[in-house]
């Protein structure tokens, strides 16, 4: 269940923060490109957020 990520993606939606998010039903290709660019030290992205369901799926 990722109902806290989805209450705070709202809220980054709301206060228009720019923001990632990775869980269960993100593919690899775009998990890797997502942390990639969040490590970037230019990235513009505020947060990143992580379920921890997708801790089993995450491999680099």
């Amino acid at each position: 269940m990722t109902k806290m990520i989805d209450i705070l993606e709202d809220f980054m939606n709301l206060r228009k923060y720019t923001f990632f998010r990775l869980d269960g039903a993100s593919n690899i290709a775009d998990r890797r490109d997502m942390v990639n660019d969040f490590q970037k030290p230019q990235s513009k992205v505020f947060v990143f957020l992580l379920s921890t369901r997708a801790g089993n799926l995450f491999s680099i």
